[in-house]
C-alpha cells in the first residue's frame, strides 16, 4: 500500500514539479499532515480515516471551513482554529502573499508539511523510495507515467 501511495502521490508529483520547474514554472508541493478530528467522507471509506489517518481529501473541511451548516463541530475549538489558520494561509498563498509553502526545485525538492504546529519544510521527502520505484517500475508504466530526470 505504501509503495503504491508513494508512486502515485509523491513520486509522480515530484516528477511533475521537476518538469514544471524546468519549464520556468514555480511549483510548490504541500502535504496536509494533520490527523483530522472531523473526516466524515474518509470515515465512510476506511476505518483508518476514522482513527486519525489523514486520508484523501481530508483537508477539504479544513481548507473550506465555512461549510454552510456542515463541517467541523464548533465545540471542537482547536480544530476550528486550526481550520481557519490553514484556510487563511492557503488563501494568502493563492493571492500571491506566499511565505507558507517553500518553492520546489530539483536541488532541494522541498515539500512543505502543514499540521497544527504550522508549516515545516522537509527537503527530499521520499527521494530514495521514489528513485527505486521510478527505476523499477518505469518499464511497466505507460510513457506518460515514466520518470524523466
Amino acid at each position: 500500500h505504501q509503495m503504491l501511495t508513494d508512486k502515485l502521490w509523491m513520486c509522480d508529483i515530484r516528477s511533475l514539479a521537476r518538469d514544471m520547474a524546468r519549464g520556468g514554472g514555480a511549483p510548490h508541493i504541500g502535504m496536509f499532515w494533520h490527523s483530522p478530528r472531523f473526516d466524515p467522507i474518509g470515515a465512510q471509506t476506511s476505518k483508518a480515516c476514522a482513527e486519525g489517518a489523514a486520508c484523501h481529501a481530508a483537508d477539504m473541511f479544513y481548507l473550506l471551513p465555512q461549510g454552510r451548516g456542515r463541517g467541523i463541530d464548533p465545540r471542537l475549538t482547536s480544530e476550528v482554529a486550526f481550520s481557519r489558520q490553514y484556510s487563511n494561509d492557503v488563501l494568502s498563498f493563492i493571492y500571491g502573499h506566499g511565505g507558507t509553502w517553500a518553492p520546489f526545485d530539483a536541488a532541494s525538492e522541498a515539500v512543505t508539511f502543514y499540521d497544527v504546529r504550522g508549516p515545516r519544510v522537509v527537503p527530499g521527502y521520499r527521494r530514495e523510495q521514489c528513485e527505486v520505484l521510478d527505476a523499477s517500475m518505469s518499464s511497466i508504466l505507460p510513457d506518460v507515467m515514466r520518470a524523466r530526470h
